[in-house]
């Protein structure tokens, strides 16, 4: 920092308040004079005082855990007194400012102040610094990057991030490694999963609304939980804003082929527009456990029937975003007390026609077994509430209250035209389907400062989240077309499901960490770590099928709801029967218990070398057993484990802006719930078979990264990176011999997976320092309103599944869902008075595989897919602001191929919106 002015004045005292980043004042800070035997404390208001003679002098301002600043020429003339006021930032972060003109000087009877910039969380400058001074390697996303890009939510805008890639539209993947090897945290605490059959929090559940950032941890820290490898995204809630904050949005949005066009539809409940469909599809009275007299079946089979099964088109209305938010901090006897509470509302539509076809080996070469043109349409309803309570004394202490809820809702209306090698003539497959998921989260934190203990912080957490997933009467049911090609309701034994399933997941965490600086010498200092950290979880899980089955009579009309009608529901008719499967239901729990310790040691701030260890030891279990039996004999799996997981990373800044990064870490991957037990089930997301393997060994994994950065200035920067990751014991699923189309859990004998990736951000006014540039051409541009952003990443990766292939075609391949490149490219433009912003954005990856092949067959491929997005903001008045959005402009198909062969193909559509915010 540097002072912004200096005048005469009247006085000889140099006074001022020495404050942190956030304005908080920063207590026994030593200011001293350069030459002279004379210095200051500050006291718990962070002000001071110093007599000086007049003349120039260099001012130096030191504090543990800050940067120490120097002013050099603050000027003090006879019978004349200065202010000089400082901003400071944590050690190892450069302080920044502005030298200010007269205009901007804060002046007293001509006394001068020096202030740095305010750090705002979630804004360029914070994002670039917490990337440079992290001790690991991390790529972050603030609220500023998020809104430029106008992702609306958490796996769209990590899409831009590099080295991510989004699969399936909510599964990101993390250098090429999928959800087994990520993990997810809000606010430092886990969170539990929603998927039955997986280990994966699908991040379209959050809305970049309630988040004030998004960071990607790349390499492993011993602080963090101990599975890892791809890497963990934490993600950051919003807290209390420091002055009153009152904000309204309103959106609507048009997608092309759905907006204005026949959609498909069936009826539902009525409240099922604010996401809350359960009560519409229930279980019937009198079902659990399902009757055996013939009477009481009867009852319960009308109840179901009459839920309905026609379908029908009806015009597709607008989408619509609304979001509410208030906010304000005051003081009260010396403690800042702030909140925040926002709300969010989405509802919009997706309709789309698919072409999908499957093959198989005939003589050498593929030949199709199957040919359907899917038309569904899909409605998605989005809530989210989020309160933030906190209260601040100083630099001392924080505490926080946070409560998030999140329920998203699909609601999908699907029909399936078109033959397979197992009908003689055509069919017509329909499905009506609702899922809600739910995430609350509860969080109390605290994070506080003794500086009567050497500076000692101890921050504590405790975290109370709960996921359920309810999927309550799916409709399944199949047409069969007749000699005279009309339809009629299929007369099969398996013509048609009723699908209830329910997930409930419950984790609590309890930690505590405690940071110890010590200064060693001038230029020498360390800082101890260590904390504790335990996580309680229970889950429960169950699906029940049922179908009708019987008779009917010949000259029965020909649809479904003609069918399933009292007339024809009767013993010796059509009655429900339960089909559910003996292993569909499963309960486990899982005791994590979690120490580590680490240490940084940083000389001349030059050269930082973070060391440590965690130890976890975990035990997980799960039982599968047969809902209503008697005395059901549960189908058990269990491990008990204790690890030791090793982390170093080394820091060389070795010149001003530059430095490099060297990381290594041991860490593992342990088999989910259901993947320990050997009960079959039917994947829910695959709908294929699949068994567990209670053998499964855990995954032990080697992380080397290597990072080379460099920073322009506060906003910009340029980094290259290398990683290799070695994976012993990798788990895959793999489809044995014999088992039919059984999906199975095995460990692979090892697998590998390196790359490197690129990232440059910043003004394109970096275009003027380039001496090859032409000067003229460029000399006219208002660069400094222009900026760009582009990152790439190159990914190899290969896996051996050994003894363990089955009947997969290839026993070496890259890891399923690997992208081998993945690259984004933004340009920009903000005026100057940063009222107009406009960024054009540009999205591709590389041909992944999406299915491994059996039995000859080749590997199914999703190819390479372009996304052009342009998004514009323009604060038009005080209060308002508008933004207009246009996504996926080349609108390019979706293509998936095995052997060069189409398997699956549709486009997305382009989607138009335009918000209008109201701010105070």
């Amino acid at each position: 920092m540097i002072p912004a002015a200096s005048a005469t004045a009247v006085t000889e005292k140099l006074i001022g308040r020495i404050t942190d980043a956030n304005g908080e004042p920063v207590a026994n800070a030593r200011i001293s004079v350069a030459g002279r035997d004379l210095s200051a404390l500050t006291g718990a208001d962070g002000r001071y005082a110093l007599l000086l003679g007049d003349g120039s002098h260099d001012v130096t301002v030191r504090a543990d855990g800050f940067e120490e600043q120097i002013f050099r020429g603050v000027s003090v003339v006879k019978s004349a007194g200065a202010t000089l006021d400082v901003r400071l930032l944590p050690s190892s972060k450069r302080a920044h400012a502005e030298t200010a003109g007269a205009g901007d000087a804060q002046h007293e009877l001509g006394a001068i102040s020096v202030e740095g910039q305010a750090i705002k969380d979630g804004s360029d400058t914070a994002v670039v610094l917490d990337r440079r001074y992290s001790p690991q390697v991390v790529d972050i996303l603030g609220a500023e990057q998020i809104s430029r890009a106008g992702d609306s939510d958490v796996g769209a805008a990590l899409k831009r991030v590099t080295g991510l890639s989004l699969v399936d539209g909510k599964h990101v993947y993390v250098r090429g490694l999928g959800e087994r090897y990520s993990s997810v945290v809000l606010n430092g605490a886990q969170i539990p999963s929603p998927d039955p059959t997986r280990r994966v929090v699908p991040l379209d559940l959050f809305p970049t609304s309630v988040l004030s950032s998004i960071a990607v941890q790349k390499s492993y820290s011993a602080d963090m939980p101990g599975e890892f490898a791809g890497g963990t995204v934490g993600l950051n809630s919003r807290g209390a804003p420091n002055d009153f904050q009152l904000n309204v949005a309103l959106t609507g949005k048009y997608l092309d082929g759905t907006t204005g066009d026949q959609g498909l539809r069936y009826r539902g409940g009525g409240k099922d527009w604010l996401g809350d469909g359960l009560d519409a599809r229930k279980f019937p009275d009198g079902i659990t456990p399902f009757p055996t007299d013939p009477a009481a079946r009867e009852k319960v089979s009308e109840q179901v029937a009459a839920r309905g099964y026609r379908t029908y088109k009806s015009e597709i209305d607008p989408g619509a975003v609304f979001g509410f938010g208030v906010g304000d901090s005051f003081d009260v006897g010396g403690w800042s007390l702030g909140y925040l509470g926002a709300l969010r509302y989405s509802h919009e539509w997706a309709t789309r026609k698919e072409q999908r076809r499957s093959y198989s080996l005939a003589l050498g070469q593929l030949e199709q077994r199957s040919d359907f043109e899917r038309s569904r349409t899909e409605r998605m309803i989005d809530q989210s509430a989020l309160v933030s309570l906190g209260a601040k004394r100083g630099r001392q202490h924080d505490v926080g209250i946070t409560f998030m809820k999140i329920r998203q809702a699909s609601d999908e209306t699907r029909i399936d035209e078109g033959w397979d090698t197992q009908a003689t003539d055509r069919d017509h497959n329909y499905r009506l389907r609702w899922i809600e998921n739910a995430l609350t989260v509860k969080q109390v934190h605290g994070d506080h400062k003794f500086d009567a203990l050497s500076n000692l912080e101890v921050d504590w957490l405790y975290s109370h989240s709960g996921v359920t997933r309810d999927e309550p009467n799916t409709r399944s049911y199949k047409y069969e077309q007749a000699h005279d090609g009309s339809f009629a309701f299929a007369r099969g034994s398996n013509n048609n499901d009723q699908l209830f399933a329910y997930l409930g997941d419950t984790m609590i965490e309890k930690r505590i960490d405690a940071k110890l600086p010590l200064r060693l010498s001038d230029d020498f200092t360390a800082t101890l770590q260590t904390g504790l950290d335990r996580v309680s979880r229970g889950r429960g899980s169950y699906i029940r099928k049922f179908q009708f089955r019987g008779s009917r009579p010949a000259d029965a009309p020909p649809d479904i709801w003609n069918v399933l009608t009292p007339e024809y529901i009767r013993p010796g008719g059509l009655l429900l029967q339960e089909v559910t499967q003996a292993t569909d239901a499963y309960r486990a729990w899982q005791k994590l218990d979690a120490g580590y310790f680490a240490t940084e040691l940083n000389w001349a701030d030059r050269y930082r070398l973070h060391i440590g260890v965690r130890r976890e030891d975990n035990l997980q279990r799960v039982e599968t057993y047969q809902l209503f039996a008697p005395n059901p004999t549960p189908i058990i799996g269990e491990i008990n484990q204790v690890n030791w997981l090793p982390t170093a990373a080394f820091t060389w800044a070795y010149a001003e802006g530059a430095q490099l990064r060297l990381s290594f870490s041991k860490t593992v991957s342990r088999p989910d719930f259901r993947e320990m037990s050997r009960a079959q089930f039917i994947d829910p997301e695959l709908d294929i078979a699949t068994r567990g393997n209670p053998d499964l060994k855990q995954t032990g994994i080697r992380n080397l990264d290597l990072r080379w950065e460099y920073y322009f200035s506060d906003t910009e920067s340029f980094s290259v990176a290398l990683f290799d990751k070695r994976f012993d014991n990798p788990i895959e699923r793999v489809n044995q011999a014999g088992t039919g189309a059984l999906l199975e859990l095995k460990n692979a004998a090892d697998a590998r997976n390196r790359g490197i990736e690129i990232d440059y951000t910043g003004s394109l006014a970096q275009l003027r320092r380039w001496s090859w540039i032409d000067k003229g051409a460029i000399g006219r541009l208002p660069l400094e309103q222009l900026y760009a952003g582009f990152n790439y990443a190159r990914i190899e990766s290969q896996v051996d599944l050994g003894a363990n292939a089955g009947i997969q075609t290839s026993t070496r391949r890259a890891l399923q869902g690997q992208s081998p490149y993945v690259a984004n490219l933004q340009l920009g433009y903000r005026s100057e008075d940063g009222k107009l912003e406009s960024t054009l954005l540009f999205n591709v990856f590389g041909r992944r595989i999406s299915q491994a092949g059996e039995h000859g067959v080749p590997d199914i491929y999703e190819e390479p897919f372009r996304q052009v997005d342009l998004v514009t903001s323009w604060v038009f008045s005080e209060r308002w602001k508008m933004k207009i959005q246009a996504r996926n402009l080349l609108d390019p198909d979706v293509n998936y191929t095995q052997g060069g062969l189409t398997t699956l193909r549709y486009r997305r559509g382009r989607e138009f919106s335009l918000g209008m915010e109201w701010a105070w």
